[in-house]
């Protein structure tokens, strides 16, 4: 058995000696194995990548509410209302139905609605299931 048996991977070329001159080897300037690696090198180690998550989630929070666009909708707007995919008849059928007119906002985003005849609509829209209605 030489000398690299037993550390296996963690020897780079140059270390690689014969066995008499591996005991005059200073074993101060080897470096450790990174399974040998001291306590408190793991901590930084792991202080650095939890630094680089929380920079990774600030910057996809930054992306996402950069093109995040605020609904607001106020009693009289008038507002299309995204269509369920039973009022789709193909492909080419429009997305959006409508117009609808805001009879009441509450202050969770939900809207009640109701058609420009005045016929209500049963339930309440939340904003994004709306958008604004220019004529």
């Amino acid at each position: 058995m030489g000398p690299t048996s037993g550390m296996g991977h963690c020897l780079t070329s140059n270390m690689r000696q014969g066995a008499d001159e591996w005991s005059d080897v200073d074993h101060q300037d080897v470096p450790m194995c990174p399974r040998q690696q001291s306590k408190a090198d793991v901590t930084s180690s792991i202080g650095d990548s939890n630094n680089r998550t929380e920079a990774l989630k600030r910057r996809v929070e930054y992306k996402y509410n950069s093109k995040l666009r605020p609904r607001q909708f106020q009693v009289a707007d008038l507002v299309m209302r995204k269509a369920h995919t039973y009022q789709l008849d193909n492909k080419l059928s429009p997305k959006w139905t409508g117009p609808f007119r805001v009879t009441e906002a509450f202050g969770n985003r939900a809207y009640m609605l109701e058609t420009l005849e005045g016929d209500a609509i049963p339930r309440t829209w939340n904003a994004t299931h709306l958008k604004f209605y220019f004529s």
